[in-house]
């Protein structure tokens, strides 16, 4: 049976869960075009998946049986759902609804799902960029990801800022007003920034960095110290 983990909890070391429902792969539709090498994708459909197990319980009490897993699903989330047979990928998700069937022996509950990302969570990766060095890393995964930049900086001297560039086209940069050094925090996917933990805005010209599939490279363009650099590869 595969392994079937919410929150932490391995529900299939409890009881049987059968009856999952998966979303199906991306909807890609392709045209070959003449004078080109193999086809062109023109249309392609991603939604939010619907996933749902049934969990049936495996003797002993019907009532204790609905109380344990009342309690397991009690929190609206969201939080992490993994099937062993995704290779450590996992889902995001809400659990929306709880039907609940069986008799005298035993007990079962249908269990719904929503996951608001249209794509699968990897490994968590991180590098550290330090000022006065570039910094050449990969992404795996095969959907863009954003990363979260922090890190113990010191403005630049001339401009007042501190910042990142990303593979010499896109930077952050966060305005500075002390010399001394300073906690700067930014993640992307949010679009939060803070400077000693008060919100920032960046620069009017900063971007939201986002980090595709494959190698970058990224250096301290502004101010001087060390962040790290933290993205999830994320997958479809």
């Amino acid at each position: 049976m595969e392994r079937v983990v919410y929150d932490g909890v391995c529900l299939t070391d409890r009881y049987d869960v059968v009856s999952v429902r998966r979303p199906p792969s991306p909807q890609v539709s392709t045209e070959t075009i003449g004078g080109r090498d193999g086809v062109v994708v023109t249309d392609s459909s991603l939604k939010p998946p619907e996933i749902s197990i049934t969990i049936v319980s495996r003797g002993g009490s019907v009532k204790r049986f609905r109380h344990e897993i009342a309690a397991i699903f009690a929190e609206k989330g969201p939080k992490v759902l993994q099937f062993s047979g995704d290779d450590g990928l996992y889902y995001v998700v809400h659990p929306s609804s709880i039907e609940w069937s069986g008799h005298a022996t035993f007990g079962s509950a249908r269990i719904e799902f929503t996951a608001p990302d249209v794509f699968m969570y990897g490994a968590r990766r991180s590098i550290v960029v330090d000022s006065g060095s570039v910094a050449s890393f990969a992404v795996g995964g095969n959907f863009p990801t954003r990363p979260t930049i922090s890190g113990s900086v010191s403005r630049d001297a001339s401009t007042g800022r501190v910042g990142v560039e990303l593979d010499a086209t896109e930077f952050v940069h966060l305005r500075v007003d002390t010399a001394n050094q300073v906690e700067a925090y930014v993640d992307c996917g949010r679009r939060y920034a803070s400077v000693d933990g008060v919100t920032k805005l960046p620069t009017l010209d900063s971007d939201w960095l986002s980090l595709g599939a494959g190698t970058h490279t990224m250096r301290m363009d502004e101010g001087t110290g060390a962040v790290t650099v933290s993205w999830t590869e994320r997958w479809v």
